[in-house]
């Protein structure tokens, strides 16, 4: 959501009215201004209520302008405030998408949350995942290979799919491409595809971008017992809690709510010779399609890489 915000993709009444709908470009819950991105999410007396109600360490200081930007960027840099608990850290980013979910309740569902409810659920939602992530990391077993990546491709284990997953990143357009491909034990391949990614604005945002739409496609084909496997060790090694990242928070958050619906995962850095086929989509399956997926045809040049990956 974070990028939304920055990026002004946030459909409120204000901007669906600059893209030519006739509706009232005023806020629906305090009818006294229009309703900006910045007004819902940090003027508006309700969203007000909310954050002074959180006692977020955000406002210790300092106040919410009408600078949106300025506004994330502080809730940014207090996430480097080496002074703040995990959860002093996270509870403003969740309050943000929070108080984004009530104001779509109130326009479509007629429903208003009272702002102490809001403050108590985000709070203890922050809780059980800093706790859940805790218990993960420590059950997870730490990959031997995180700082020594498997040279050759190798079919996953009987009952297991293997899911290489690669990115591009055009640092002139800041558009990503993303690929991958499942294979089975037997090595032969079940499904592959590509996709833009649009907004991103580092090689490591794409490929965790990719990351999440393979599991996304993966799950959609009935598959539960995964092995991922991806050449950014940066990604690698944040996923099996060995670093953080926190422009990443989104999208791993994303990524930790999709991983909880399989029945076992495992992410694996290997080198780029293990993921040519996946690199070989991200570089050349989405040149004419903004989506591409296949479970049954493949493209040439693939299908002569997944024969190399066999009798390698």
């Amino acid at each position: 959501m974070l990028w939304r915000i920055v990026s002004k993709a946030l459909p409120t009444c204000s901007r669906l009215v600059k893209r030519g709908m006739n509706i009232d470009p005023y806020c629906p819950r305090c009818h006294k201004e229009e309703e900006s991105i910045c007004h819902v999410l940090f003027k508006c007396p309700y969203a007000n209520i909310n954050w002074r109600l959180s006692n977020t360490r955000v406002l210790t200081s300092r106040q919410f302008t009408d600078d949106i930007e300025e506004n994330i960027s502080l809730i940014v840099d207090s996430y480097h405030n080496s002074n703040l608990t995990e959860q002093q850290k996270l509870d403003p980013f969740w309050l943000l998408w929070r108080i984004w979910k009530e104001r779509n309740n109130l326009v479509f569902n007629k429903f208003r949350e009272s702002p102490s409810r809001v403050v108590i659920q985000v709070q203890a939602k922050v809780k059980d995942w800093i706790n859940n992530v805790a218990n993960w990391r420590i059950n997870i077993p730490k990959p031997s290979h995180t700082t020594s990546a498997t040279s050759t491709w190798t079919t996953p284990p009987f009952s297991f799919v293997k899911c290489n997953f690669d990115a591009g990143f055009d640092v002139r357009t800041f558009q990503g491409t993303g690929g991958w491909i499942i294979r089975d034990h037997y090595g032969r391949a079940k499904a592959c595809g590509s996709s833009i990614l649009p907004h991103v604005s580092t090689p490591l945002e794409a490929e965790t971008k990719a990351l999440l739409v393979a599991i996304q496609q993966t799950w959609i084909r009935g598959y539960r017992n995964i092995i991922f496997e991806g050449d950014c060790e940066l990604l690698i090694k944040a996923l099996n809690g060995l670093s953080q990242h926190h422009e990443l928070f989104n999208p791993l958050h994303d990524i930790d709510f999709w991983t909880s619906k399989f029945s076992t995962v495992n992410f694996t850095f290997v080198g780029r010779q293990c993921i040519t086929a996946a690199h070989f989509l991200a570089s050349y399956g989405c040149n004419n399609d903004v989506f591409y997926s296949s479970s049954n045809n493949q493209p040439l040049g693939l299908q002569k890489l997944l024969c190399k990956d066999l009798n390698t």
